[in-house]
């Protein structure tokens, strides 16, 4: 199933969830709304699809905020999970090296959320927003979004 029949699909199967083409890929539980960036060539097909049943998933789980970046971690995970489940459902390749790299993603930007400014070791989360070095003792504030993550495109 190419992209267009699964956005289609997935449409008409979930018709209380909107659908919009933005760019990027994201959930909005707020508006249950799935953004999602239509492929730009054949190539691109069967990650766009991985990406959007991601999406699906996220939707499907009732995800919406987190209180950590562990938490964010471990709803990534899940979301991927159920993603696996919906390739099979609607006859999609299951991309591992597009999970494996978007993981790794989440993983990346909260290591470096994590790092100490002032001695460079790993912290300690202690809210949303703040961490705390056990090395140095030094606190430093985060941004809130994770629309500050750095995306892959």
């Amino acid at each position: 199933m190419n992209f267009e029949e699964l956005l289609q699909a997935i449409q008409q199967e979930y018709p209380d969830l909107t659908f919009k083409d933005s760019g990027h890929f994201y959930w909005n539980s707020n508006t249950k709304t799935i953004y999602f960036s239509a492929p730009k060539g054949s190539k691109d097909n069967s990650r766009s699809s991985n990406k959007l049943l991601h999406e699906l998933a996220h939707a499907k789980l009732n995800h919406s905020n987190y209180l950590s970046d562990a938490e964010l971690l471990r709803i990534e995970s899940s979301a991927w999970s159920l993603a696996k489940e919906l390739c099979k459902k609607y006859e999609v390749r299951f991309d591992k090296e597009e999970q494996n790299e978007s993981l790794q993603s989440y993983i990346s930007w909260a290591s470096s959320r994590s790092q100490c400014p002032k001695c460079k070791k790993n912290g300690l989360q202690t809210a949303p927003t703040l961490f705390h070095c056990p090395n140095c003792s030094h606190k430093w504030n985060v941004g809130k979004s994770r629309f500050t993550r750095t995306y892959r495109h």
